[in-house]
C-alpha cells in the first residue's frame, strides 16, 4: 500500500471533521485552522503513510473547499504530528533514525492492535506476514527485528575473525561521513534497540566518538564507532581523504585500532534490502 500512495502523481485527504464554513456560510479561517489541527486524520495510525508516501498530498474540507498541500501546510503539520519538514517533502525515510520514525506514530490509534506495527512496514520498506492475533508486542518484536536484518551493510573485508573456540576478540570499524548522512540510523538499524531480545549492547564514548556493540557468532564483540561529522558541503576526494585522516588520528589517540571503514556520503540512501547483519 505504501508503494502505490509513493508511485501516484498526487493523493487527495478528505477530512470530514474540517469545514471552513459556519451556519450561515461565512468563511472562519481561525476555525478552520483549529479543526484541522484537531482532524482524527492524523490520529490514525494508517494515514501516517499517506501522508509520508506521496509526493504531492492535497487536503480538502467536507464542503469541499481545498485547504492547501502538505507543502503549504507544512509547518502546521510539523506542530501537529512532530515530523520533520524533511520527511513531508520527500527525503528518504532512511535518513532518519528508527526510533525517530517510530515516534511519528506516538499517539495515532489503531483498530487492530497488530496494526501499531503492521502500518509501518513501507515506512522501514520491509515485509512482513500479517498474523492478526499475535498481539502488539510479538508483531513490534518481528518488526523491528526485519528492520534490523533488511539493510545493505558491507563491512571491509580486512575484519579477521577469530576461529571457533578462542577469546572473544574486540573488532572495531569506523563509521565515519558529514552530518546528515545517517550514521546513526545506520548504526541503529544494526544494533537495534537495547531491549531486543538478541545479543548483548553496549555503549560507550570518549573524545566526543560514540560507539555501539554486539557480539558476533559468539566469539567476537564487534564495536561501531561513531565518528562526529563535518560541515554538509560538497567535498573533493583530497578533503575526504583529509577529514578520514584526521579522524584516524583521533582513534589512535583514543587507542581504538580500526579493522575496517564505513564512510557515508551525503546523499547516501540507506534502502532496506539484504540480509544485514548476518552478513557481517
Amino acid at each position: 500500500m505504501f508503494r502505490w500512495y509513493q508511485d501516484a502523481a498526487r493523493c487527495y485527504v478528505y477530512l470530514s471533521d474540517v469545514s471552513v464554513r459556519s451556519r450561515d456560510g461565512t468563511f472562519l479561517h481561525l476555525r478552520w485552522e483549529s479543526t484541522f489541527r484537531n482532524s482524527q486524520w492524523f490520529m490514525r495510525e494508517w494515514t501516517l503513510q499517506e501522508l509520508l508516501a506521496p509526493k504531492v498530498v492535497h487536503f480538502y474540507s467536507r464542503d469541499e473547499s481545498r485547504l492547501g498541500d502538505k507543502q503549504s501546510l507544512g509547518q502546521q503539520i510539523v506542530g501537529i504530528t512532530g515530523i520533520p519538514m524533511e520527511a513531508l517533502l520527500g527525503q528518504p525515510l532512511s535518513r532518519f533514525t528508527v526510533e525517530n520514525r517510530f515516534s511519528w506514530a506516538q499517539n495515532r490509534q489503531t483498530t487492530m492492535e497488530e496494526d501499531k506495527a503492521y502500518s509501518h512496514l513501507g515506512i522501514f520498506g520491509v515485509f512482513l506476514p500479517l498474523i492478526y492475533g499475535e498481539g502488539q508486542p510479538n508483531a513490534l518484536r518481528r518488526l523491528r527485528k526485519e528492520v534490523r536484518e533488511s539493510i545493505d551493510v558491507i563491512l571491509e573485508p580486512t575484519i579477521d575473525l577469530p576461529a571457533p573456540g578462542t577469546a572473544i576478540e574486540e573488532v572495531f570499524v569506523g563509521v565515519m561521513g558529514p552530518i546528515g548522512s545517517g550514521k546513526r540510523s545506520l548504526i541503529e538499524l544494526i544494533v537495534g534497540p537495547q531491549d531486543d531480545l538478541l545479543d548483548p549492547v553496549t555503549r560507550s564514548s570518549t573524545e566526543n566518538i560514540a560507539s555501539r556493540s554486539f557480539l558476533y557468532a559468539g566469539r567476537s564483540r564487534v564495536n561501531l564507532v561513531e565518528f562526529p561529522g563535518f560541515v554538509d558541503r560538497a567535498k573533493s576526494d583530497a578533503e575526504i581523504l583529509s577529514d578520514v585522516a584526521s579522524w584516524l588520528a583521533v582513534a589512535y589517540r583514543s587507542n581504538i585500532q580500526l579493522c575496517g571503514i564505513i564512510y557515508l556520503h551525503r546523499n547516501t540512501d540507506l534502502r532496506m534490502g539484504g540480509t544485514g547483519r548476518k552478513n557481517l
